[in-house]
């Protein structure tokens, strides 16, 4: 007996992801989402602090990831 083919009418799961959640990942696509985040995990801080945590981001690139 021959089995059915698949149904691709359906977008795929990735397609169907939570708005909040593609927002998330929208954010934390970039190279330096991640240890910036990690950065700010302790709490609040002034601009120096997690510019000397994360080693090799410049000014601009912090500035441009805290923004997003």
């Amino acid at each position: 007996m021959e089995e059915p083919a698949p149904d691709t009418s359906a977008a795929p799961h990735a397609a169907r992801a939570h708005p909040v959640a593609r927002e998330v990942f929208d954010v934390v696509d970039t190279k330096w989402a991640v240890p910036v985040i990690e950065a700010l995990g302790t709490g609040t801080c002034r601009f120096g602090e997690p510019h000397r945590r994360v080693t090799g981001i410049s000014h601009r690139l912090l500035t441009a990831t805290l923004r997003r």
